[in-house]
């Protein structure tokens, strides 16, 4: 098993132990273990969160990505995910079933408005949704920023 694959499952067990313990992912007492039967073998290793974050952040930009794309396939966010259509909000993307768009939310915190704040402002929007607004404006970087320019130039 290569590097970037036990530190998928080493991340992917931590992920799940917050959900199924309700533990912060920073609890320094906490091991990660993973299991790996590849190759008739019986592997276990075990890092804590920050051993964990200091292998992730040494690793190539690729293997980051690959990482990441690992773990996308096996989160369940539970957002209801992000919708541009035309004839709501002029087609600029929001949280879906909302009028909530993504650029607003951008704006918002880049004003200092905490995430806490942001659903307590917009209850029917919940921290998944967060996550996919700052997955889809980082990944839209260009058309976000132009949709907060316009904003500006309306006012």
């Amino acid at each position: 098993m290569c590097k970037v694959q036990k530190l998928s499952y080493l991340f992917n067990h931590k992920i799940d132990s917050i959900c199924n313990w309700k533990r912060s992912l920073f609890d320094k007492t906490e091991n990660a273990t993973a299991y790996n039967k590849g190759n008739g073998q019986l592997s276990v290793f075990s890092m804590t969160p920050i051993e964990l974050e200091h292998q992730l952040l040494n690793l190539s930009p690729a293997d980051k990505a690959q990482i990441i794309q690992n773990l996308t396939k096996t989160l369940i966010t539970g957002g209801k995910g992000i919708a541009k259509t035309p004839v709501i909000c002029g087609g600029e993307a929001c949280i879906a079933g909302t009028r909530i768009a993504v650029w607003l939310l951008v704006e918002a915190q880049q004003l200092g408005i905490s995430e806490a704040e942001l659903l307590q402002d917009y209850p029917h929007i919940n921290a998944a949704d967060l996550v996919n607004a700052w997955a889809y404006a980082d990944a839209h970087l260009e058309e976000i920023t132009a949709a907060i320019y316009a904003n500006h130039e309306v006012a």
